[in-house]
């Protein structure tokens, strides 16, 4: 992710449920930009200072703490405080996918090796 972005762009807020049963809300919000370890965003709804929130943004996860919060016209505007970024998660996802796809291809072949005869055959 470039070190400041300018441009909005869709994203998902998503934030921990604090009543225990683990849950988790998910808020649209656009990412306004993205500086150093600060970040910007828009959303509908208001999330008080010092919650814990994590942002998925492109091909991004971005894990932080709201530092400052603000209402604006028909919005609020949430600096996020990022301490942790994982990135690639597109490639992750992709390759999880690959992987999940070849399983059932292979398992036939296995399974027809393992019914012959159980003798191994010299060449």
């Amino acid at each position: 992710m470039p070190d400041t972005e300018a441009q909005t762009h869709s994203s998902t807020l998503h934030i921990a449920q604090t009543d225990g049963g683990g849950a988790k809300r998910s808020i649209p919000c656009c990412v306004e930009r993205f500086q150093g370890n600060r970040l910007r965003i828009l959303t509908s709804e208001r999330v008080a200072t010092g919650t814990a929130v994590s942002v998925e943004h492109e091909d991004a996860l971005l894990l932080g703490e709201v530092a400052h919060e603000a209402e604006q016209s028909a919005s609020w505007a949430l600096e996020i405080r990022v301490e942790q970024m994982l990135n690639g998660l597109m490639s992750l996802m992709a390759l999880r996918a690959r992987l999940l796809e070849e399983a059932p291809a292979s398992a036939p072949a296995e399974a027809s090796v393992g019914s012959s005869s159980g003798k191994l055959r010299s060449q």
